[in-house]
């Protein structure tokens, strides 16, 4: 089956699967990673908002690489208040990275 489809599509069919068949552990995991780290949750959450109303604004590409495609918000730090966030975002403490450039730096860490 790996070798009629691409391996990234083979790949991706199998973690679709897996995730299937696995729900309830799946969500045990989040609700796990949810409770230890509940400040980077809430940062996340509330960095979602101001962007969505307009409040900061990124650009939207990688800061690395320049890719327009597969982004994902990239936290330096973890402010939760409106006002933090906004310095952080100026100062270049929150930013977009692309999915392969977000997981390299993450992979580093």
């Amino acid at each position: 089956m790996g070798e009629d489809l691409g391996l990234k599509e083979y790949h991706r069919v199998k973690s679709a699967e897996w995730y299937k068949q696995n729900k309830n552990r799946q969500r045990e995991n989040v609700k796990r990673d949810y409770y230890k780290n509940k400040i980077k949750w809430q940062s996340r959450k509330a960095t979602r908002i101001l962007l969505k109303k307009g409040s900061i604004k990124l650009y939207k590409i990688c800061k690395h690489c320049g890719r327009k495609i597969y982004l994902q918000i990239h936290h330096e730090i973890y402010p939760i208040k409106k006002q933090e966030i906004i310095q952080a975002v100026n100062e270049g403490k929150i930013y977009f990275l692309c999915k392969k450039c977000h997981y390299e730096k993450r992979k580093v860490f």
